[in-house]
Formats: C-alpha cells, structure tokens, sequence
C-alpha cells in the first residue's frame, strides 16, 4: 500500500513541475466556448456510463457524459466529452476531435502494456490540449492505470482498475458516436 502511494506522489511531483512556476492553465476549446463572453448558453449534459475508481486511495465514482452546448444568440452548437469525479466535482472537458485519440491510446494500453512486465519504471501518457492526461505506468511489478483530470492541479489523479478499462472504451466509443 505504501509503495503504491509513493507511486502516485512520485508521479503528482513529476507532473507537477512545470506548473510551480505559473505556467498558463489549458483549456479545451469547449471550455473556451463556453468561456466566451456574451454567450446565452443552454446546457445538456446526458450520462453515458459510470465507472468505480480510486481517488486519493479512496473509492469513487467517475461518470462518463456528453455535454451539449448550444448558443441560443446563434444557434452554435459544440458538444464535448465530460469526465466527472463525482464526490470531488471534479470535471475534465474533452473535445470531440480528442476521443478517438484517448481511446486508441487506452486500446493501445489494454493490448501491449497492461500485461507486459518491465525491469525500470515505464509510463505511457497522452495528454488533450484541456490539459487531462490519460496513460499507465509500470511499478513494484504491476502496471497502473491513471487518468489526471487537470495536470495544472496536482490532486486529479484518479487511478482505473485494469479490469474496467474495456468498460471504460466503451463507453468512449458510445460518447464518440455521440458528439461526432
């Protein structure tokens, strides 16, 4: 149990580096969107799935939604991905140009890493302009896999059991097919 949670302190100070020193927070562009100023924005958020995972060593719940927004000065619609740590409300935006490529990423986990076994510490990351983070490492002979809502906060990092990460594709594709 220690080694795990110096794994995920070990990756929160690794990560966490840059953003000491004030770096600029990322946004998707669904959150630029819905930044804008004078914007009359209706909302629709529709959950698509719920997955259990470990936030801070504690179980949560994490909902997969789709988020659909719509400009009623303009009519401009835009759609995004929304991951959601319930207890916390902590959200991730996800544009939907960005799903296919964290589902690859995740396929690509599922098939040549998760069950692998490496000698040194390994990560494979893939970051969204939002500035979310999906990826695993290899540590103390097992992998991790982890999702970090907002890399500009150091307390986002929500670990995935292995065994759920099909569910978690699944439910990726259903939002893909959704927002696209």
């Amino acid at each position: 149990m220690k080694k795990v949670t110096f794994a995920f302190l070990f990756m929160a100070l690794l990560f966490g580096v840059s953003d000491v020193f004030g770096q600029n927070q990322l946004l998707s562009n669904s959150e630029k969107f819905v930044e804008e100023p004078g914007r009359i924005l209706e909302k629709e958020m529709v959950t698509m799935g719920v997955l259990n995972v470990k936030y801070n060593l504690q179980k949560q719940t994490m909902n997969i939604n789709t988020l659909v927004m719509k400009d009623l000065m303009t009519d401009k619609v835009r759609s995004c991905l929304i991951l959601e740590l319930i207890k916390k409300t902590k959200y991730a935006y996800i544009d939907p140009d960005e799903i296919a490529g964290l589902t690859n990423m995740l396929k690509l986990m599922q098939k040549k890493f998760i069950n692998s076994v490496r000698i040194n510490y390994t990560e494979l990351v893939y970051s969204t302009r939002g500035g979310t983070e999906a990826g695993c490492f290899f540590d103390e002979d097992k992998w991790i896999v982890f999702l970090r809502l907002d890399k500009s906060e150091k307390n986002t990092i929500i670990e995935i059991k292995s065994e759920d990460l099909q569910k978690f594709i699944d439910l990726l594709n259903e939002v893909d097919k959704m927002v696209n």
